[in-house]
This record gives C-alpha cells, sequence and structure tokens, in this order.
C-alpha cells in the first residue's frame, strides 16, 4: 500500500497533512472522508422527533423528572454531534479523528457542567441535583484524616504488620487513582518536567487547603 510522500508537496507534517496520510494508509475509512452534514441532520432530526413525540404524557413528578433527564441527555447527544461534525482535528489520528472530536466534545460538556456547578451552593447539589442521577449520591462520605497517625513502625499493631501505617497508605484507593492520573498526565503533556511541576503544585494545593477538608492532611510519608 503506497504512503505520502509529505517531502515532495513542499509542506510541513500539520494535521491535515498526518489525516492525508492517515486516509491513505487506511482507505476502509475512506467513505468518512466526505461530509455528511445533511444526512446526519436529516437522521438526529428524526430522531429527536420521534423520541419527543412518542413518549406518553403524564403529569406525575416522575414522568416530569424523566422529562428532564431525556432533554439533557438529548442536548448532549446533539452537541456530540455537532462537535463530530464541526470541530477541528488534533494531532491523534487513531482510530478516526472524528473519535477524537468526540472526546473533545465531551471534555466541553464537562467543563461547562463544572461551571454551573460553581455558581450553586453545596447543599443544592446535593439535595436537588446528584439524587436525580443515582439516589445514593447526595449523601456527605465520611471524612478520613491521613495525619491521625505517623508513626512509621508499628510494632503490636492489630493487624500483625510492624509498618501497618504504610500498607494501610499503600493500599488506599487514592494511590491507584494517582497513578493513573500520572499515566495520563504523561500521555497528554509529554514533558517530565511540566508533569514534576504541576505534581508539586497539587501537593502545595493540598497544604493550602487542609484546613477545609481534612483528608489533605497527610504524614510524610504519604
Amino acid at each position: 500500500m503506497e504512503k505520502l510522500d509529505v517531502s515532495e508537496a513542499g509542506i510541513s507534517k500539520d494535521g491535515e497533512t498526518l489525516y492525508l496520510e492517515f486516509t491513505k494508509l487506511d482507505p476502509h475509512l475512506s467513505f468518512l472522508d466526505k461530509p455528511h452534514t445533511i444526512s446526519a441532520l436529516a437522521l438526529s432530526g428524526f430522531l429527536i422527533v420521534y423520541l419527543a413525540f412518542t413518549r406518553q404524557e403524564s403529569s406525575s413528578a416522575l414522568d416530569s423528572v424523566a422529562n428532564i433527564k431525556l432533554g439533557l441527555a438529548v442536548v448532549a447527544l446533539v452537541f456530540l454531534l455537532f462537535a463530530a461534525l464541526q470541530f477541528r482535528d488534533g494531532l491523534f489520528m487513531r482510530p478516526h479523528p472524528i473519535v477524537w472530536r468526540v472526546v473533545m466534545g465531551c471534555g466541553v460538556l464537562y467543563m461547562v457542567t463544572l461551571v454551573f456547578l460553581f455558581f450553586q451552593t453545596k447543599d443544592d447539589v446535593r439535595t436537588l441535583l446528584l439524587p436525580h442521577i443515582d439516589p445514593k449520591l447526595g449523601k456527605p462520605l465520611p471524612e478520613r484524616s491521613y495525619a491521625e497517625n505517623c508513626e512509621f513502625y508499628t510494632p503490636g499493631h492489630p493487624s500483625g504488620s510492624n509498618f501497618a501505617n504504610i500498607m494501610e497508605t499503600i493500599r488506599d484507593e487514592f494511590v491507584a487513582a494517582h497513578f493513573i492520573g500520572w499515566f495520563g498526565k504523561v500521555l497528554i503533556l509529554r514533558d517530565v518536567w511540566l508533569c514534576h511541576i504541576l505534581s508539586v503544585l497539587f501537593e502545595l494545593m493540598e497544604i493550602s487547603l487542609a484546613h477545609q477538608l481534612p483528608n489533605f492532611k497527610e504524614c510524610a510519608f504519604d
């Protein structure tokens, strides 16, 4: 299979050129190279009208909540469709640039959701919003302080370990969360110095907010 020679074209390998290389190497996805705006608009419009007019009308509060949830879900899907069709391509080509446009659209939805929550009170979010997502949500979780017992060597501990505090720290779920977050951050930034700077700034943020969140208080070996 012939590969596109970018050097002969006299242009640099920007996003568009990389995409041309990608489609040349993978012709099975060539049907996605053509614009499908009209067909996507017609299909999405048909689905929206079908969902809107085939639901049974009811005055009960449960049905009203279900209608609001469905409406918000369809709004999100319409925005993701717009993102898939109109957002610009990035540097990631595989499996297809349209996948990464949808990922960018999900990031934008997440950002605007955080902006909306920023203007709400904690009690309103817990009592009015979160229970509609999952009934288990909206309840305060028990706060754990990681600085209650910072002994390094713990002979006679009920668990039988001489390093019980360290073992509990290693088995904590936040260790895995930090590792996965660091791995994802490295994949995105590709700069070891910038990743270390962000990690140091995150630790400084924890120290500065320890007076508000008890679980930000940590032992030295954390």
